[in-house]
């Protein structure tokens, strides 16, 4: 997949393989444990394991860094 800036002039490519997902996925996926975070902050729980959320903060970041080319 390739970016551009808003002047057309392209930026790069992003790291985006077949069976990967984009951001708006991964960027749902967060929301969903960040909802269940504060749920269980407020019910007085212990929090989830981050793992996962890190996992897919991971992900993000691969995603999104665009490659020379």
């Amino acid at each position: 997949m390739t970016t551009s800036r808003r002047d057309g002039t392209q930026i790069g490519t992003l790291n985006v393989q077949p069976g990967m997902r984009d951001i708006d996925a991964i960027d749902a996926d967060l929301r969903v444990i960040a909802t269940a975070r504060a749920f269980c902050r407020r019910a007085g729980w212990p929090p989830p394991d981050f793992a996962p959320a890190d996992e897919l903060l991971d992900e993000r970041i691969y995603v999104q860094t665009p490659t020379c080319g």
